[in-house]
């Protein structure tokens, strides 16, 4: 690390809020209790540390067809595990999508398409659609969620599972009171079951430390390690290890895309399968983003409508057992592997006035490939344990704040958040090394075919001043 005083202030601070020293965070300075939710301060950056673990999931190696899955137990261990296995990216409208890059340790090796995309789309029975969402619903889906609130350190279960065609499930109000008498209000959901929120005491003494979002007069900016020297430490490859290759690229207006892949939910559309046990496997998305396609469509430059989602793959086809085991008859890719990754998206969130479920609620996350592979809603997958990170989601209807949160074997999310971009573009930058991730907003900019480590300490000095930093337990 550059910085050991920086470093050095970090450890104090955390020292501090072990003892009990009344060093204020975030959070301290004021919260805001949103639909069940609570938000804290706006950031510009959420660094989550701790995120590897040692564990094991249930992989689904079998679907048959009377809708009962074979699993098998998948163990792992490692400093990003398991988010150092193959990613898929999700986004969720409204979103306008400008521009998406893919970087990983190496050299430069470009090889570029350029096409123009087509719009049509294949419509849906109706009857295997209104099928499709009731399978959607019919899993409840349970992860631990840890997360600091007025300055106390909180856990509850989340029973969220994505996008539900059901608006009228709702959510009641519950109150919860701590054992030093302070009082927290929970979301109990009539469909699934109650969300808990526990005191302090028993959360498994996970620790967060804050730094300040204060003007740069007032906070002098730290010098930042170099990012690229710290993910890449292979003699074998120390001539790279300043450089990060891009490996995928789309850009909106030109129509360009790079070793990229646009699927979606939509199977029976056109390409992939429906049925009423699993629902709709992966399909190719047609160019709007709003339905399934024969063939492999550009994204257009358009809005991407509330309730429509666009999974972005490499265009590394799956084949011969290479991605473990997929749904016959979906549409599969590779993901994005490996321990070391960054990903640059430029992305607007317009409000499109939508009401109901998922109306109006962008989000932009990431899946271990295995889950869409097999069902993303639904009981055949190896969610939550496999690992998903919500990069940046709206979790009402409307809402102006982008959170952010781990799901894994070792679950967190910051209740720090992100102002959502309303107007025109905001570049978002997820950075996964070692056993860290940094999630940040930074200035729109062309995304080049390499970037250096003094590219990315760049990048982060420009959020310095506004970072959260939240320790995974």
């Amino acid at each position: 690390m550059k910085s050991t005083n920086f470093h050095l202030v970090l450890v104090l601070f955390a020292s501090f809020l072990f003892f009990g020293i009344g060093l204020s965070d975030l959070c301290q300075k004021g919260t805001k209790l949103i639909e069940g939710n609570y938000y804290c301060q706006a950031v510009k950056a959420v660094r989550y540390k701790n995120v590897g673990h040692s564990g094991s999931y249930e992989e689904i190696i079998s679907m048959s067809g009377d809708g009962s899955c074979g699993t098998s137990t998948k163990h792992f261990n490692g400093k990003l595990s398991p988010f150092d296995e193959e990613l898929s990216l999700h986004i969720r409208g409204p979103a306008l999508v400008k521009q998406v890059a893919v970087y990983v340790p190496g050299r430069s090796d470009r090889k570029s398409e350029k096409r123009v995309g087509h719009g049509h789309m294949h419509s849906h029975l109706k009857a295997a659609n209104n099928a499709n969402n009731a399978n959607h619903n019919a899993f409840v889906k349970k992860d631990k969620v840890i997360a600091t609130i007025d300055g106390q350190v909180v856990s509850w279960e989340n029973n969220w599972f994505g996008p539900s065609a059901d608006s009228s499930s709702t959510t009641l109000p519950t109150t919860f009171v701590t054992s030093d008498k302070t009082t927290f209000v929970g979301v109990t959901n009539e469909v699934t079951e109650s969300t808990t929120i526990c005191p302090a005491s028993q959360t498994g003494g996970v620790s967060a430390t804050k730094i300040d979002d204060k003007p740069d007069s007032a906070v002098p900016k730290p010098t930042t390690p170099s990012i690229a020297d710290d993910l890449t430490d292979n003699k074998d490859t120390s001539k790279l290890k300043n450089s990060y290759k891009r490996i995928g690229y789309y850009e909106a207006s030109s129509q360009t895309v790079e070793k990229l892949v646009f699927l979606g939910n939509f199977g029976g559309q056109g390409s992939g399968v429906f049925d009423n046990h699993y629902g709709a496997s992966l399909a190719y998305a047609n160019s709007n983003g709003t339905g399934g396609f024969p063939t492999s469509q550009i994204l257009a430059d358009t809005l991407i409508p509330s309730r429509n989602e666009v999974i972005i793959t490499t265009d590394k086809k799956c084949n011969n057992n290479d991605c473990g085991f997929v749904r016959p008859g979906a549409v599969a890719y590779h993901g994005f592997d490996g321990a070391d990754k960054i990903f640059l998206i430029e992305i607007g969130m317009p409000s499109d006035g939508q009401t109901g479920a998922e109306g109006d609620q962008p989000a932009v996350w990431m899946l271990n490939t295995k889950i869409p592979r097999t069902m993303q809603y639904g009981r055949c997958s190896c969610w939550p344990s496999c690992g998903e990170l919500d990069i940046a989601e709206a979790l009402s209807v409307g809402s102006h704040y982008m959170k952010s949160t781990v799901h894994a074997h070792a679950s967190g999310g910051d209740s720090d958040y992100f102002n959502r971009p309303l107007q025109g573009t905001a570049t978002i930058i997820t950075i996964m090394g070692k056993d860290e991730i940094f999630i940040g907003v930074v200035s729109n900019m062309k995304f080049p075919e390499k970037l250096t480590s003094h590219d990315l300490d760049a990048m982060i000095d420009e959020d310095a001043t506004s970072v959260s930093d939240f320790t995974i337990a």
